[in-house]
């Protein structure tokens, strides 16, 4: 089922089928030809935006019940623009761990800049 719809995802590697196999054996004929991303999901976007800024807040979904991610392939062309995402710190001191290498993976939830562009602006807010 396909989804409909804004949602952020973190791209984790981009890739294209092979045009043969390994012993020279041709990929059947109806192998797509396009470019794929497997994409880690972040939960919908709630229903409202904070009061404050006005961004939408999103957070990294659970795995599943048997540990892999939450994650898709989907074709290159679904993938519509890059987004930035805030780190929600809250009232408590930030991680020391965090680093613009490892907050993704550490934090675990975040706001979308929808500021960052009027083309943000005008697409994600």
């Amino acid at each position: 089922m396909r989804e409909i719809g804004t949602r952020v995802g973190r791209v984790k590697v981009l890739f294209r089928l092979l045009e043969k196999l390994d012993d020279n054996t041709p990929v059947p004929t109806n192998w797509p030809t396009t470019c794929f991303a497997y994409v880690e999901w972040f939960s919908p976007f709630k229903s409202r935006h904070d009061d404050n800024h006005e961004m939408y807040s999103i957070s990294a979904l659970p795995r599943r019940a048997n540990g892999t991610s939450n994650g898709s392939i989907i074709p290159l062309t679904d993938i519509r623009q890059t987004c930035q995402l805030f780190p929600k710190f809250g009232r408590d001191n930030v991680d020391p761990g965090w680093t613009t290498d490892t907050v993704l993976d550490n934090c675990t939830s975040f706001y979308v800049n929808n500021w960052a562009s009027l083309y943000a602006y005008q697409s994600i807010w």
